[in-house]
């Protein structure tokens, strides 16, 4: 990374005097971006501070670590990302910080990527059944840097756990009348919901959110829409809009959002939106979107 060295020169001037307060009986921990710090928060509770690198809109596969970034996560006790294909400059960031008792946690371990036309698909959490996963990768490392509150940490995993797996029935029930499970989507991000669930998903680009659709492929997404009778196609909010409106158009589709929950706002937050509910409502839209085909 072209940065680093420029980071590395200032790290020793903002560590001393800019790194964030925090209770020194609470874990300091970093995330990359939103679902990393909603789960860090769900298992950690009362007992972690958790601090996230990207602000808000920030697109996870693209960031560029700043210097008060790496000199934050030089004080830290854990480093939490989701995988080295998504953040693929996570390695550096943690090179980069000097923290020889940073914990690092790669919240996807153990999962197997999907591996699609576009290559390896990175956002493993649109998987309610690899969330379990990444949550115990998660808890772990908890229970190694705080032992002496392991049982807490345990519970609050044990209730979101609990949670997960009756939002993964909802989608079975949801989704069992359907024979035909086409769905049309802007960005090739949601390989893992759809397999755990027999979806197939028709996207207008690949797997990552860098450029713009080329006019080759939105006419190839307009012919597929067309020969397919396909009534409902999604975008991304945290992507431009405009390339699928206009597919909308030409189409005469009804559109609706689909998200991946990598870019959730605080403003979302605040209104109430969260993991499990913007999932509820990606598996209301995918019912709408399917019972129009079926």
């Amino acid at each position: 990374m072209k940065k680093i060295s420029i980071i590395l020169s200032m790290i020793f001037l903002l560590t001393g005097c800019n790194a964030p307060s925090n209770d020194s009986d609470k874990i300091e921990i970093y995330t990359t971006f939103y679902v990393m710090s909603e789960f860090a928060r769900v298992i950690g509770g009362d007992h972690v501070v958790v601090t996230q690198l990207l602000s808000d809109g920030g697109d996870a596969h693209n960031y560029e670590p700043t210097s008060q970034n790496i000199a934050n996560v030089a004080t830290g006790d854990l480093f939490i990302y989701n995988s080295d294909q998504l953040e693929h400059y996570a390695q550096d960031i943690i090179e980069s910080s000097g923290n020889d008792r940073l914990k690092v946690v790669m919240a996807a371990q153990g999962i197997e990527l999907i591996q699609n036309d576009h290559g390896l698909d990175p956002h493993t959490w649109l998987s309610l059944k690899n969330a379990k996963i990444e949550l115990k990768n998660i808890l772990d490392a908890y229970c190694e840097i705080d032992n002496d509150n392991a049982d807490y940490y345990q519970s609050n995993y044990d209730e979101y756990v609990q949670e997960l797996e009756d939002l993964d029935k909802s989608y079975e029930q949801g989704l069992a009348p359907f024979v035909n499970r086409e769905i049309v989507v802007e960005h090739e991000a949601f390989a893992y919901l759809c397999a755990d669930y027999g979806i197939v998903q028709k996207s207008v680009t690949g797997i990552t959110s860098e450029g713009e659709a080329t006019a080759n492929q939105i006419k190839s997404a307009v012919d597929y829409i067309n020969s397919e009778q396909i009534k409902v196609i999604f975008y991304q909010e945290e992507l431009n809009e405009k390339v699928m409106q206009t597919i909308a158009q030409e189409t005469r589709t009804e559109l609706l959002p689909l998200s991946t929950i990598a870019s959730l706002s605080s403003e979302d937050v605040a209104a109430g939106s969260d993991y499990l509910s913007v999932m509820r409502q990606n598996l209301e839209n995918i019912v709408y979107a399917l019972d129009q085909i079926n």
